[in-house]
């Protein structure tokens, strides 16, 4: 019950989708739609973050930071530490990052204060790794380059993590992937109302809608997209097609899949985990 009330589509949700499906993908619109849409649904997984939480962490960055910038250390324990204690997050940007991701901090100022001290910790980080890197591989002095290179590689086993007694498939990052999910959920239900939209025979208005959706793989350019065959068109929109149940064979569609379980296939084959791990997640309330 609690996965069907997170996933259950609003009025607003439902705006959103039909503003989209008037638009294609390469347009900003249908972005800006996009976006509104998976922090609305990653919010009611993750938008309860508690004042007392969000005040945690932002205490973590800051002692984080103010222990890199006001120390000349240039070993190996502070970057460790900051690691440890907020993740990748202390390295870069990426689509992965758990311990910092803007639907934990639905304000705006929260969001601000905590992308300055990331952006600080980052290049505090850095400058201690690039020193590293230079000593590794380019010092004189044998015992210099030898401990450079030692604390390279071990950052690579600290980044790692140890994974012993843990099960192969355990997703180790649920805001990533709930976002993939819903991104790609989004997209096929854009696609679905463009059926109804389009001109042509059944075929021809599923290739479109894939490729206005932004479900084709990999993403043709205009050009290569005009020249393309039906049949060419078709394998770039097997994602669709799919999910329409589309039989070569016979030309005909069965009747379709249902976005959820659609996108949970591909999310899956995307995030390289099990259907029911997906599952799990959308069940799973992430705001305790």
């Amino acid at each position: 019950m609690a996965r069907k009330l997170r996933h259950r589509l609003d009025a607003e949700d439902l705006a959103m989708i039909d503003e989209a499906s008037r638009l294609s993908v390469g347009e900003t619109g249908f972005s800006q739609c996009e976006k509104r849409f998976v922090e609305r649904k990653l919010g009611t997984h993750f938008h309860r973050f508690g004042e007392k939480d969000r005040k945690r962490y932002a205490d973590t960055l800051q002692a984080v930071y103010v222990k890199l910038s006001r120390s000349s250390e240039v070993g190996s324990r502070l970057v460790f530490d900051a690691i440890r204690m907020i993740g990748i997050a202390a390295i870069g940007p990426a689509p992965f990052e758990g311990a910092w991701n803007p639907a934990l901090f639905p304000s705006e100022d929260d969001q601000k204060e905590a992308e300055t001290l990331l952006t600080g910790i980052r290049k505090q980080v850095w400058l201690r790794v690039s020193h590293w890197y230079q000593e590794a591989r380019y010092s004189d002095v044998h015992h210099t380059r030898r401990a450079a290179a030692q604390h390279l590689q071990d950052l690579g086993q600290v980044l790692a993590g140890d994974r012993r007694g843990q099960r192969e498939r355990r997703v180790s990052d649920p805001v990533a992937v709930l976002r993939g999910y819903y991104e790609r959920f989004f997209k096929l239900r854009c696609a679905m109302v463009k059926l109804e939209m389009l001109p042509g025979t059944a075929l021809e208005k599923a290739v479109r809608a894939a490729r206005d959706s932004g479900i084709t793989e990999p993403h043709a350019p205009d050009r290569v997209w005009k020249t393309s065959s039906m049949a060419e068109r078709c394998q770039m929109a097997s994602r669709f097609l799919l999910h329409l149940r589309y039989q070569a064979d016979t030309g005909r569609f069965r009747p379709p899949a249902t976005a959820e379980a659609s996108a949970r296939q591909w999310t899956a084959q995307w995030a390289g985990v099990t259907e029911q791990s997906i599952s799990n997640l959308l069940s799973a309330d992430h705001r305790k």
